[in-house]
């Protein structure tokens, strides 16, 4: 017994030895992952030590459901592994849904975090159960880094108010060109706004469709990442309310409203997505609010040699002076409405001027414009026009940028529908003194919108 014990001890070890010989074990790390919902504001994530690759997972956010007409379209998805560096910050804004208000209690409509575009209602009441009311375009998901978007998943446009219910009007999906608003196929109804990818132009206004009918209005047009907003009733509260376009790399174009004797309206276009050259698309996915996943590998790396650090020789001192900048008193900037009074549904073009009287470069010139007090009883018609530099609008602001030549003038130009009665209230403002931090020069216009006489 004793041998027999030794034997198969003995025995054992060397079959143990063996198979660890043969298997060896190797560790391997497990990927992380993290998600991010939807806040209403920016989060940030910062890549850890030993990652060089993430995988994102973006879904942009849907469009709204209205209350009384059609269902909003459903947000796209992104899927892509972008390169990145230890210590990279990401800027995530996952994108939230637009909504077709609530009945009890009164709830509003509107457009989604992220670029969603309002929805059209009945004069200017986005409350259910006053009159017909769209819904609002849902949000864009986006994921950047240093203010560089890598990646925009596209929200869905928002379904048209009509008491007729149905789904003529629907909202368009998000997508890698996203789907235009749907344009019901009936007499007076207003179109549906184009897709980002298609554009991002506003649906048609309805056209009358017997004696005594009067159009609509046309949606609005995206302008840059935003989707337009919905086009509104002005006579009646029973006719058609126009989708809001939703978010997107290229927002979507908002729908028409109906005639006054007609009850069909046009869809929001979905927006359009962005992502790397190998990015994986899917159009029309998401329910609700966006969703960010970013999965990861701290051994991604790999292993990078230590440079090797030769002798060179000392750098010379310049002798050209560094150019003083610009003094911001040197920047001149104006702005005009070229009218002071209009009726709902007319047009007031605004034009600003911004002239470098410096005789160095000015760089980064900027101004902001704030455009709540306009859009709350209009909508912009068309795209903001600037013959140089960069414009970009973000929460109803317009922000201008761009580096202007000794006397040279930039030009920005845009058109605003006047769409309910009230006051077109704007307010610029620019760095005209130091220290740089304070806005000190304001520029006003106001226009008075007053009701239609038929």
């Amino acid at each position: 017994m004793t041998i027999n014990a030794k034997w198969y001890s003995l025995a054992a070890g060397v079959t143990t030895a063996a198979a660890l010989a043969l298997v060896p074990v190797v560790a391997h790390a497990q990927p992380d992952s993290r998600t991010f919902g939807y806040t209403g504001a920016p989060e940030t994530f910062t890549v850890p030590e030993g990652v060089c690759a993430l995988t994102v997972d973006a879904f942009g956010a849907a469009g709204g459901d209205a209350v009384s007409g059609s269902p909003g379209g459903r947000g796209g998805e992104v899927r892509a592994t972008v390169p990145v560096k230890p210590g990279d910050t990401l800027t995530i804004d996952v994108g939230g849904a637009g909504t077709g208000g609530v009945l009890q209690p009164s709830e509003p409509a509107r457009g989604g975090y992220g670029g969603g575009g309002q929805p059209g209602a009945y004069r200017d009441d986005h409350r259910p159960g006053n009159g017909t009311v769209g819904g609002g375009g849902g949000g864009a998901t986006t994921v950047s880094v240093a203010l560089e978007p890598l990646i925009i998943a596209g929200g869905g446009g928002g379904g048209a108010g009509s008491f007729a219910g149905g789904t003529a009007g629907q909202g368009g999906d998000g997508g890698q060109t996203g789907t235009n608003g749907a344009s019901p196929a009936e007499p007076g109804a207003g179109g549906g706004g184009t897709s980002g990818g298609n554009g991002g132009a506003g649906g048609a206004a309805g056209q009358p469709a017997f004696a005594g009918d009067q159009p609509g209005l046309p949606g609005g047009n995206a302008v840059g990442r935003n989707g337009g907003d919905g086009a509104v009733n002005l006579a009646d509260p029973h006719m058609g309310t126009g989708g809001g376009g939703g978010g997107g790399a290229h927002g979507g174009g908002a729908g028409g409203s109906s005639t006054t004797g007609t009850l069909y309206a046009g869809g929001g276009g979905g927006g359009s997505s962005l992502g790397p050259a190998e990015a994986t698309y899917n159009t029309g996915v998401r329910e609700g609010n966006g969703e960010v996943t970013l999965t990861y590998d701290t051994d991604s790396c790999g292993v990078t040699p230590t440079p090797t650090v030769t002798p060179t020789e000392p750098t010379p001192t310049p002798t050209e002076t560094t150019p003083v900048p610009c003094p911001n008193d040197k920047l001149k900037v104006e702005k005009s409405a070229d009218q002071a009074k209009v009726p709902v549904g007319g047009k007031v073009h605004y034009r600003i001027r911004v002239t470098n009287t410096c005789a160095g470069v000015f760089h980064q010139a900027t101004f902001t414009d704030d455009l709540s007090d306009v859009l709350d009883n209009g909508f912009l018609e068309g795209p903001i026009k600037a013959t140089t530099g960069t414009t970009r609008l973000t929460d109803h602001t317009l922000i201008w940028t761009g580096d202007l030549q000794p006397g040279q003038t930039a030009e920005i130009t845009y058109t605003v529908i006047a769409r309910t009665p009230g006051l077109l209230r704007n307010s610029l403002t620019w760095h005209c003194k130091a220290p740089e931090t304070r806005w000190d020069c304001t520029a006003k216009t106001e226009t008075k919108v007053h009701k239609t006489h038929h």
